[in-house]
């Protein structure tokens, strides 16, 4: 089992972004520090809180050595995301046309 998420640090804090993978061990960790917590939070995200997300990431930060403060300043320092990016009017203005035209976009680099 494992969860990626985006680990993103205010400009205030660094702005650091972490790309983070929380294997097995992590999640063990995340089980361990507190009652009531099972793997399965994780895999039924309807039951997994904001609050044991941020337990997750601090626990495979942790572990992997990209953070050494307390899990209260993670919560205060960073934002975290799984990866569900809500598109700009640009990109769904875009991915309508593609339906549209099945003729591939091809973005030059200046764009």
């Amino acid at each position: 089992m494992q969860i990626r998420m985006t680990v993103a640090f205010d400009q205030e804090h660094g702005g650091k972004e972490y790309q983070i993978t929380c294997g097995a061990r992590d999640i063990l960790a995340w089980e361990k520090a507190g009652p009531g917590r099972a793997a399965a939070q994780v895999i039924n995200l309807s039951v997994f809180r904001l609050d044991d997300l941020y337990a997750l990431a601090f626990a495979t930060m942790r572990r992997q050595g990209l953070w050494d403060g307390k899990e209260s300043e993670l919560r205060d320092r960073a934002e975290i995301d799984l990866g569900h990016a809500i598109a700009s009017d640009d990109e769904a203005e875009v991915e309508d046309q593609a339906e549209e035209d099945p003729t591939p976009l091809v973005r030059s680099a200046a764009e």
